[in-house]
């Protein structure tokens, strides 16, 4: 993946965990409606998912990088 396609795929994956965010910290006010009951175990899995897939591609640009700067 080109540092462009990485760049839209970080910004899409953030851009949508920004919405969830405060839903998933505070819950849903309007509805008195508690986080740990507007997220299933899957939404949770999909999360970390996600999480572990920019942490690989991270990894990997920062490794890139180093092996240029020798």
């Amino acid at each position: 993946m080109c540092l462009r396609e990485l760049e839209t795929f970080f910004a899409s994956y953030s851009r949508s965990l920004r919405k969830e965010r405060g839903l998933s910290m505070y819950g849903d006010e309007e509805t008195n409606t508690p986080p740990e009951l507007l997220y299933s175990a899957y939404d949770g899995q999909q999360s970390i998912k996600i999480a572990e897939e920019i942490l690989e591609y991270a990894k990997r640009l920062y490794e890139e990088k180093e092996k240029s700067a020798r």
